[in-house]
């Protein structure tokens, strides 16, 4: 994927968790969780001035996030280079949204850097590749990495698309131009 590619789906993937996170958790103050794989972090931005209110510094390289259905904490999927050039080493942090910091990572090993994060349960995660049947569920509460083999015959299968119409509006939207802050939320 190329670098403006990957931009677009970093950009893409915070306005959809932002979305997620304001609607379940019903915040007054709305936060932006934007991963920045080149800056080794996850920002937590004023939709409304763009400002950064924090950073929590991740080694990772950081590309997805997922916030969780109660809307206190974060997965943030990082993937980095590895002495392996077909494989990334991957790993998930799960940071404290309303104290920002990590609060523990769960190393997947290397693999693919997967496409599609989804936070579907207080006790699931899901992390789907988008050329590989292999779905990986993982226990935000204890670590536990699994795979769950009956729903991974494709990465849609993983309880919610990887890649929705809305993710593929908004990277359209901003593919023409548009900016993350015209977009109706």
């Amino acid at each position: 994927m190329s670098g403006r590619g990957a931009c677009i789906v970093a950009l893409a993937s915070a306005l959809l968790a932002y979305r997620a996170h304001a609607a379940d958790a019903g915040l007054a103050t709305r936060t932006l969780l934007v991963p920045r794989a080149a800056a080794g972090a996850l920002a937590f931005v004023d939709p409304g001035s763009g400002l950064t209110l924090a950073s929590v510094a991740l080694d990772t390289g950081p590309r997805r996030v997922a916030v969780s259905p109660h809307g206190t904490l974060a997965a943030v999927l990082g993937c980095r280079a590895s002495a392996d050039p077909r494989a990334d080493h991957v790993a998930l942090s799960i940071v404290d949204v309303e104290h920002p910091g990590e609060r523990r990572r769960i190393d997947l090993g290397q693999r693919a850097c997967p496409a599609s994060l989804t936070w579907s349960s207080a006790e699931r995660i899901e992390v789907a590749g988008e050329s590989t049947a292999t779905l990986v569920v993982v226990d935000p509460r204890n670590g536990a990495v699994g795979h769950d083999a009956a729903r991974a015959t494709r990465p849609e299968t993983a309880g919610r698309p990887g890649i929705d119409a809305s993710m593929l509006a908004v990277q359209q939207f901003l593919a023409d131009g548009g900016r993350i802050d015209d977009l109706a939320v």
